[in-house]
């Protein structure tokens, strides 16, 4: 019999056959091929599909559950940072008459902890993972947030318009500046290990284009982080005096729920 390709065309015509030693071409330009050399007795399909527009809807279109969990990671892990991190010199200022200078001291130590503490990371991440890794450092900054939470303030005991100095369950400097270490670390690690299983787990169809995975963690995070300034503002006009309770209480929630999305969705966030 004689060698013939077989051409399927998803355009709703019916298929198209050449032989298979001669060159083929559509004359109104939808297909055009040079010679194909094929074995005996044997047909190749070749499907030719329509290319879908690249648009936001059509990335969503793609979004999985996975992704969406990975998604609300980041959302959540940026609205507790910025209560940590954003509000640093509101709190610090009005509890314990900080100047610039030592907030300024304290974001330089911030940054020269994190540097070893991202070695560290990537060393865990050839040991361990993704997955693993982000509840343990979830767990971590809940533990720093848990430290810098003011037990006092909520037993109407105001010596002070600043806070508790000399009750034995306020928190004071070293156990504010020790707590924002830890929430700081462990927040900022389990960002890579989030990132690194977001890219594990995204479809192929949203890992190409400009509307694609990366484009769209970058706008939640960013998202994030405006709603994480949001509320510390709001949070300072309700009452500067209980600012750090209404800023740690909401983000160990946010903390808390990530942690338990993990582990409700272990299986799914395996790679």
């Amino acid at each position: 019999s004689t060698n013939t390709t077989k051409i399927r065309l998803h355009d709703g015509k019916s298929e198209h056959s050449f032989p298979a030693d001669s060159s083929c071409c559509q004359d109104d330009g939808i297909l055009g091929c040079d010679s194909l050399d094929l074995s005996p007795s044997h047909e190749e399909e070749i499907d030719v599909e329509p290319k879908e527009k690249e648009t936001c809807c059509s990335c969503l279109r793609h979004m999985t559950r996975p992704v969406l969990i990975c998604m609300a990671l980041v959302f959540f892990k940026r609205v507790a940072l910025e209560s940590i991190v954003g509000a640093a010199p509101i709190v610090t200022k009005n509890r314990y008459g900080w100047t610039i200078d030592d907030v300024a001291a304290l974001q330089v130590v911030n940054g020269l902890i994190i540097i070893p503490a991202c070695l560290f990371a990537g060393y865990l991440s050839t040991k361990y993972e993704d997955r693993l890794m982000a509840l343990c450092f979830l767990s971590i900054t809940l533990f720093g947030m848990v430290i810098m939470f003011d037990v006092s303030d909520l037993m109407a005991y105001h010596a002070s318009v600043t806070y508790n100095e000399f009750f034995i369950l306020s928190t004071g400097e070293f156990r504010y500046v020790t707590g924002s270490l830890i929430a700081f670390i462990g927040v900022e690690v389990c960002e890579s290990f989030t990132a690194s299983m977001m890219s594990k787990v995204v479809p192929s169809k949203m890992a190409k284009g400009t509307f694609n995975a990366g484009l769209l963690e970058t706008l939640v995070g960013t998202g994030g982080r405006a709603i994480g300034d949001l509320f510390v503002t709001a949070m300072g006009l309700l009452s500067i005096r209980n600012l750090l309770n209404l800023l740690i209480l909401p983000g160990m929630g946010l903390v808390a729920s990530s942690i338990i999305m993990i582990l409700w969705n272990y299986e799914l966030l395996g790679v």
